[in-house]
């Protein structure tokens, strides 16, 4: 059985630039390939200012 749950969403205005998330997929292990992974690939990556 999967081990889904819901998530808490932040208060409005909290900030966690400079702090990691994660990203998670079963995508293309390379750009133009068809290949997909059979486990499920993460990675954390850094939270950016989505400031323009």
């Amino acid at each position: 059985m999967p081990h889904i749950a819901p998530i808490c969403l932040p208060e409005r205005g909290s900030d966690f630039l400079g702090q990691y998330g994660w990203a998670a997929g079963w995508g293309a292990l390379s750009p133009g390939s068809r290949l997909r992974p059979r486990t499920l690939q993460a990675v954390d990556v850094p939270v950016l200012d989505n400031r323009v």
